[in-house]
């Protein structure tokens, strides 16, 4: 199955955050980078999973909270 990639307003819909706080996070290395297909951006779908996946884990073991 092909990989599926998410636009930046996607993501934005998808965490209820803003582009700056996304830019923020992917700027301290606390989120996915998105892959630039010419002059647009991209998050890769599977990624993100493993970020939601990651952030659910830190939950469960009382790690930071939020994102």
């Amino acid at each position: 199955m092909p990989t599926q990639f998410l636009r930046l307003d996607s993501v934005k819909d998808r965490y209820g955050l803003s582009k700056s706080t996304i830019y923020k996070l992917m700027n301290s290395e606390l989120f996915p980078l998105p892959i630039h297909v010419g002059r647009s951006a991209r998050w890769s779908a599977a990624e993100l999973e493993v970020y939601d996946a990651k952030k659910a884990a830190e939950r469960v073991r009382g790690g930071r909270n939020g994102l």
